[in-house]
């Protein structure tokens, strides 16, 4: 066996269990050990990470759900570092959310994608997106497919605390956020983020470190079971 022919088969055992999500595991769970006793595979981008890690070395992580900054980024770092919340499963990043979110502050940030520069502004959260859910079921990037070559921005810019409780967040579940006006959407294959302020970086719910952030995407360069159903 060599690592090309490693293949992840995924079991929703875990906090959020968003891959499984994705492949469609988690409505029906029986799938994920049928996929498991399946010869049946497909392929699925990769999220290629950089940043400086909390001890400003550089990092450099593989991701396949999401890389978040900001607001986000601080909401899962919190969550994780909690045993008591983290126990709860999905529902534990909604309860940390309401705490973050009146504490946390916005930031500038400069951001560069496909090499363009689109200028630095104020930023609450921003996430490139490889699937449509992350964080315990929220749709966050409605739309993100993560088997077709391109990630998802989506940044949530100048937002009040409060605006951001009652008027963004309640509908991140449905995916409804993005028709917000202070929220943004863009597509694109390289990402960077850089600010004068610390800020954290998150990729599938683990804290890899802070910016400056770059962020890429590696085409079906992962392999993960499936059911015969979904070859």
């Amino acid at each position: 066996l060599t690592a090309a022919d490693a293949v992840l088969c995924p079991v929703p055992a875990g906090t959020a269990n968003e891959l499984c999500r994705a492949l469609g595991y988690l409505a029906d769970r029986k799938r994920a050990y049928d996929a498991a006793a399946s010869d049946a595979t497909r392929a699925i981008d990769l999220l290629h990470v950089r940043c400086i890690g909390l001890d400003c070395r550089p990092v450099e992580r593989f991701g396949y759900l999401i890389v978040s900054l900001g607001a986000a980024a601080t909401i899962s770092h919190r969550t994780s570092r909690s045993r008591w919340v983290k126990k709860l499963g999905g529902i534990a990043y909604l309860l940390m959310t309401p705490p973050v979110t009146l504490g946390y502050r916005n930031r500038a940030v400069a951001i560069t994608v496909d090499g363009v520069a689109q200028g630095s502004r104020p930023i609450f959260t921003a996430m490139v997106a490889n699937t449509e859910n992350g964080g315990g079921g929220m749709r966050l990037m409605p739309g993100a497919r993560f088997d077709d070559g391109i990630l998802d921005l989506i940044e949530m810019g100048d937002i009040t605390p409060l605006a951001m409780l009652t008027t963004v967040l309640p509908k991140v579940y449905s995916g409804g956020h993005v028709r917000h006006p202070k929220v943004r959407v863009s597509r694109g294959t390289s990402f960077r983020f850089e600010s004068a302020v610390d800020t954290l970086v998150d990729l599938d719910g683990e804290t890899v470190g802070r910016l400056p952030l770059d962020v890429s995407v590696i085409a079906k360069a992962f392999v993960v079971g499936a059911d015969h159903a979904k070859k």
